[in-house]
This record gives C-alpha cells, structure tokens and sequence, in this order.
C-alpha cells in the first residue's frame, strides 16, 4: 500500500482503540524522541540509538545501520586525513602527554561531547517524514 493509505489506516485503527478505551493517547516517534533535538521530547532525548523501540524489517532499524556506516566512513577519513596532516606538517607526530583516552592528561574525545551523532542524523532524517512516525 501507498504510504498515505497504510498511514490512514493505521490512525483510524488508533482512533478506534482509543474510543474503545484501549489506547489513551498516541504521540509520533519524532515527537516522543527528537522534538527540538531532544529538548521538547516527552521522554526527554534520546542518547543513544538503544533508547529508541525496536521493530524488526522497520525503518528505523534499517536507518540506523546505514547511518553507523556513513558515520563510521567519515570518521576513518577524518583520521586519514588528521594523520597525513600531522605527518606534513611537523614531520612526525606529537605525542600524547598521557596513554590512556579519558583521563586529565588526555582526555581525547571526551571532553565536549554533544549528542549521539547517529540519533543527531536520524533525528533530521526522521523530522522530514515524521507524520510517518
């Protein structure tokens, strides 16, 4: 079925279960996770791509995968390109003050983390369909 067809029946299956008394209030998965980055969401944001249900064959699981991939791709470029950078300009690399990520002497990625990058993605992807969720 067309997406606006299965997306009516399923609001009209919603609307009956709540004058059955089956369903007290619906809400979309946008709204429920991602309004406003996460900041007007119900449940307050989403972390993490685990916090989000899971259905299998959905699009949301789907998405996700597709999402880790690109974000995984760009960030193996990234470091290519930080560690072709390091080696032309001072003609070695610096080195780290301490050895271990996520202490004082090197916190590396640590320090200033904003919100899950996939959930930021799925979050814009989602926001241009989200009366489908």
């Amino acid at each position: 079925p067309r997406d606006d067809m299965l997306c009516a029946w399923y609001h009209d299956m919603l609307d009956k279960a709540k004058a059955d008394g089956v369903v007290l209030e619906t809400k979309t998965l946008f709204d429920e996770y991602f309004k406003n980055e996460g900041k007007d969401a119900f449940v307050g944001p989403a972390v993490s791509p685990m916090c989000l249900p899971y259905f299998e064959g959905d699009y949301i699981p789907g998405e996700i995968e597709n999402i880790i991939k690109d974000v995984n791709i760009e960030e193996e470029a990234k470091r290519k390109e930080m560690s072709t950078k390091g080696l032309q300009v001072g003609g070695s690399k610096q080195r780290k003050v301490g050895k271990k990520l996520g202490t004082r002497s090197n916190p590396g990625e640590l320090v200033n983390q904003d919100r899950d990058k996939v959930m930021l993605r799925l979050g814009q992807a989602m926001s241009n369909m989200k009366q489908n969720f």
